[in-house]
Order: structure tokens, then sequence, then C-alpha cells
């Protein structure tokens, strides 16, 4: 995962100094390390950094890559025992002397390579620390090579020692990279269809959306909307029983669709009806079965219509699965993400590291079964929360990212 040649960078008030500082982990110069680049900048001095001065930055590559000038076809053992047998095991003088700077050779041989090994810099503990918790919380290889990479580029090698500082940044950095996108009534009727494999949850998302939006301060901001729910889930046992209770429970009417112009006579009933928000449930689908797929996708064809495409995802989902739904799906066009089941997972890295990777924003997350208390609006906090190993200070990121939906 590591690249052979890594960039670094060291400040110090001089140019002796930085060098100084670099070689003492590093070796000479020209021969550990090789220098790139040099520059004036400011650094802070004093009491709260209140008297900066000039100093110099130097930039650096190491070469990670050991070495050994000497190719040896053959061990020495091979070679001794080949001489022997030549002479008939006889150890004249000749072959006494062919032996012993055989075995000088092998000496100097080896210490050279201890020499050459020495010198070979070693990645600093604390990024190898940091590049361990994150494997441990799942973020994938590449999530982490862009993270221990930017260590590498913007941390100096004094302030790499300091992991309190370090791994602050890291956090800061895992929540800059988690997009959330706000789903709000802004048009009625509001449309929101939810899209997604088999087995993820929609249904119950479905009723927990429509009693957080009948009843929820933080989801309706305290106004009342008129709520309809439609399935077009038609294969899955008891699909419009299983909403129709949840319908019944709540008083909220339940319809169902077979084809494009069901869908479409439907919205156009409860937009009749005053109706301000529409649920769609669809059915669970194999992202890999594209006839099924297609088939949807021309249910779904509601044009004119404010409609907001939802992807549900769940939590516990291995990444290349994820990965592929998230691509899969991508001919709904859909605005963002639910992650459901979050309760079920203890690791979010592979979550995190897929999402941003695709560059996709999270809208919603559900926790549990019951409706509605088990949803919540995504946040960042939400969340970092969840990263196991990191010291993680909560009123310092919920200042930063703002407060979670908890």
């Amino acid at each position: 995962m590591n690249n052979p040649v890594e960039t670094y960078r060291e400040r110090a008030a001089t140019e002796a100094e930085c060098i100084r500082k670099i070689e003492d982990r590093y070796g000479k110069k020209g021969i550990g390390w090789t220098q790139t680049s040099r520059s004036t900048v400011t650094i802070s001095n004093g009491f709260l950094g209140l008297f900066p001065k000039d100093g110099v930055e130097i930039g650096f590559i190491v070469n990670k890559q050991s070495y050994s000038p000497f190719t040896v076809q053959e061990s020495f053992e091979e070679s001794k025992a080949r001489i022997l047998e030549k002479t008939g095991n006889r150890i004249d003088a000749p072959t006494k002397t062919m032996l012993k700077t055989l075995d000088e050779i092998k000496e100097m041989i080896a210490d050279n390579q201890a020499k050459l090994s020495a010198s070979v810099p070693v990645e600093h503990e604390n990024i190898t620390k940091i590049e361990q918790i994150l494997t441990e919380n799942e973020f994938s290889p590449a999530y982490i090579q862009k993270i221990t990479d930017r260590l590498r580029k913007d941390f100096s090698l004094e302030d790499l020692d300091n992991f309190d500082l370090i791994q602050t940044q890291v956090v800061d950095w895992i929540g800059e990279s988690i997009s959330i996108y706000p789903l709000e009534i802004i048009k009625r009727p509001q449309i929101i269809v939810l899209v997604g494999p088999t087995g993820v949850g929609k249904t119950t998302t479905i009723a927990k959306l429509a009693a957080s939006y009948l009843r929820e301060p933080k989801f309706n901001n305290g106004r009342n909307f008129n709520i309809g729910m439609v399935t077009i889930d038609n294969f899955r046992i008891a699909a419009k029983e299983q909403l129709e209770v949840y319908g019944n429970y709540m008083d909220v009417p339940v319809r169902t669709a077979e084809t494009s112009l069901d869908l479409k006579k439907n919205i156009a009933l409860f937009q009749s009806d005053g109706i301000d928000l529409i649920l769609v449930d669809t059915i669970g689908c194999n992202p890999r079965d594209i006839e099924k797929m297609a088939e949807i996708q021309h249910i779904l064809e509601l044009e004119g219509s404010k409609t907001e495409f939802c992807l549900a995802i769940a939590a516990s989902t291995k990444t290349s699965d994820m990965k592929d739904i998230i691509q899969k799906f991508e001919p709904f066009g859909y605005n963002s993400v639910i992650v459901t089941k979050f309760d079920e997972t203890t690791r979010v890295g592979n979550l995190i590291s897929v999402l941003s990777e695709k560059r996709k924003p999270v809208s919603l997350i559900t926790t549990g079964q019951r409706v509605p208390q088990d949803i919540e609006k995504a946040s960042v906090v939400r969340f970092l929360i969840n990263l196991t190993d990191f010291n993680i200070n909560r009123n310092r990121i919920e200042k930063k990212f703002g407060g979670s939906e908890e």
C-alpha cells in the first residue's frame, strides 16, 4: 500500500537546524534523503505564538526501497562445498586461503547490507498507528492511503510526534469527507421514492418516514402534513398488507400500483385530496437483474413532478456489494442514500469510504425496527461517534460539524 517514495517537509528557524532534524531521523543528506524544495515560512514563537518570525521549510523525499549492490548467485556454503569437492576434500594452503577469502567476503557483504538497512527510513510510528486504527474501523485501502499521504504532506516531523494532534486532524478529515443531504418538503405534493436491493428494510423505512413527518418536530418543523403511501411491491408476500397495517395505525391512506399509469393515477388522486407528502415503496431488486431493474424504472417514470429518489443501503453491506449497488441503481437518478440497519454494525469505515469515493450524500439513518423512533436525519457527528479507538471529543465535533439528530 505504501509508495516507494514519500514526500515530507520540515520547518525550523534556520536551514542548518532543519537539516539537523531531518538527518537525526533519516541519516545524511544525499544518502538517506534528498532535498526537493526550500522556502521561507512564518513560524509562531513565544507565548501563545504572539511573536512570529521567519523560518525555513525544507521539502524532501526518502527512498524506502532497500537494495544491495551485490548479486550472489549461490550461497557461500554451496561455494565452499564445490571447492572442496574439486580438491577431493583436501584443504591445502591455496584451498584454505580461498575458503578464508570467501568468509571475509561474506562478512563484508553482511556488514554493508546491515549499514544499508540501517539507512532505510521507517514509517513514522504515529502514521503507522493511524493506519492500524483506520484498518480496524474497516476503511478501504484507498481511503487509508489518502489519509496517510495527507499526514506526510501536511505534518512536519515535529508535529507527527504529537499523536493527539494527528488523531484530531484525522477525525476532522473523515468528517469533511461525509456529505449530508437535507431531505426537505419543498413543493407540494412532495414525492419520495425509496429504491434499493431486497432485504434492506424499505417498507419499514417508509412507515418510519410517514410517522416522523406526522409527529416528530425534528422532521416536520412544527408543521402539519397530509401524507399518503403507495406500494408497487406486489411480489413479496404480505408487502401491501404490511404497509396497510402501518397506514391504518397512523390514519394514512395506502394505495397500490402495478404499472406506471397506476402510479400516476394514484399520485393525481392524492394530490386532489390535498396530500402534501407521497411516499412510494418499491420492489426489492437484485442489482444484477437488469431486466427487473428496467421494469421498476419504467413504473417510476414521473415526469414533471417533484420527486426525490433515495437509495436504501444496509450499513452491514460488505464493501464490494455496496459499490455494486450504488453503481447499478444510478439509472434511477437518486439524490441521496438512506443508511438502514445502522445498529447492526460496529464498523462504519467501509460505509464512509464508499460513500466518499462515490460522492454520495446521506439523508437518513435507521437504527432498528421501532416506528417511528428508530429513524433520524443523518449527521456527520452520528458517523464520527461510531468510530472506534479514536479519542472523540463530542463537544468539539458538534461545534465543527453541527449537532447529531439523536
